[in-house]
């Protein structure tokens, strides 16, 4: 590792839909431990903003997220980080 960055097989750009649907949450939270990843950035979710804690605690507890969920509504970003 190089600079302090993350090696690229550890960072994934997902465009995802259904991230509000519990399976969908699963088969998120299964692939990033299952590969894992230390840098995700989540594209055009559907989860709305009053549940975005509830989804991230779900899906990426432990991680450190940002997102511009109250910026835009159809077009949102959710980046997520291992503090690692």
């Amino acid at each position: 590792m190089t600079g302090g960055y993350p090696p690229m097989d550890s960072v994934v750009s997902w465009k995802i839909r259904g991230l509000h649907w519990p399976n969908k949450q699963e088969d998120v939270k299964v692939f990033l431990k299952f590969k894992k990843l230390r840098l995700v950035g989540l594209h055009e979710t559907k989860v709305k903003m009053e549940n975005v804690n509830t989804v991230a605690n779900l899906v990426i507890g432990g991680w450190q997220s940002a997102h511009n969920f109250h910026l835009n509504v159809k077009w949102r970003i959710w980046v997520a980080w291992r503090p690692s």
